[in-house]
């Protein structure tokens, strides 16, 4: 049996370990963790050791395996820089840090997270809304394809993001983590708010080729693009066109447009 002496012992020895462990200051433990977190390419990792169960819940609806099999991390994230970290006096189990992304894929990035402290450990805990708004920010200046690759497209967009409030914004991030066809769907929604833009890109687009096939001057592109701007706009072609929601009906259209357009453009 343990004597009284060996308990006190322990109980000592247990004592003076909880007493050097407090002499790290909650701000130093929360930005090694956030360091650390903002670092990891490994999903597993990241989701069964890093973050906390409210934070699987509110991203992933509690799905762990969401979690794993999700985009939440990703290769070459870059180099995180932690600006700031605030604990309050009140609440030492809970720590806001700010940080940005240096090179990477992530390069650009900044904002701030959220982190708590369960049972001695800092997990992340929640992304903050500057924290989202600046991964869509850095991701509409990098498409580089597409329709939204066009700079008014990227302008419209960006305006027509800032314009959400905080729980769309947050919806839209978790469903392009986890549920690409409607987080597609709500992208579109939002470049159907910019519709003389989305026409002047779909436009492009189909008029792209001419220049290259060397077949049309300049000036014909030029005037096809305006051409098929205006009257896209117009007739509202463009949601269709981004979905590919091009139907029989649709194609008649384009047809009629572009008997148009050549007759337009082709000078007296």
């Amino acid at each position: 049996m343990r004597s009284a002496i060996t308990t006190a012992l322990v109980l000592l020895a247990a004592l003076a370990l909880a007493a050097c462990g407090s002499d790290t200051p909650p701000e130093e433990e929360a930005r090694e963790a956030a360091l650390v977190a903002a670092k990891t390419e490994d999903p597993k990792v990241f989701c069964r050791e890093m973050v906390t169960a409210r934070f699987i819940d509110e991203v992933f609806d509690g799905d762990l395996k969401a979690c794993i099999e999700s985009d939440v991390v990703e290769e070459n994230p870059g180099k995180p820089v932690i600006t700031t970290v605030v604990v309050p006096e009140k609440d030492e189990t809970k720590a806001t840090v700010g940080m940005r992304i240096e090179g990477g894929k992530a390069d650009g990035l900044s904002g701030h997270v959220l982190l708590v402290d369960e049972d001695g450990e800092w997990l992340l805990d929640r992304f903050e809304t500057d924290y989202l708004r600046s991964i869509f920010d850095i991701s509409i200046d990098r498409v580089d394809e597409g329709i939204v690759a066009y700079d008014s497209m990227k302008a419209c967009m960006g305006q027509q993001l800032d314009r959400q409030g905080d729980e769309f914004l947050r919806t839209l991030t978790w469903e392009s983590m986890s549920d690409q066809k409607t987080a597609e769907e709500k992208t579109i929604g939002l470049a159907e708010k910019c519709p003389g833009p989305l026409a002047e890109a779909v436009a492009d687009e189909i008029t792209g080729g001419l220049l290259e096939s060397g077949k049309s001057s300049p000036a014909f592109v030029r005037c096809a693009r305006d051409e098929f701007a205006g009257f896209i706009e117009l007739l509202d072609l463009g949601p269709d066109l981004i979905r590919g929601k091009v139907d029989f009906g649709t194609v008649a259209v384009l047809e009629g447009l572009a008997a148009g357009v050549r007759k337009n453009c082709s000078g007296p």
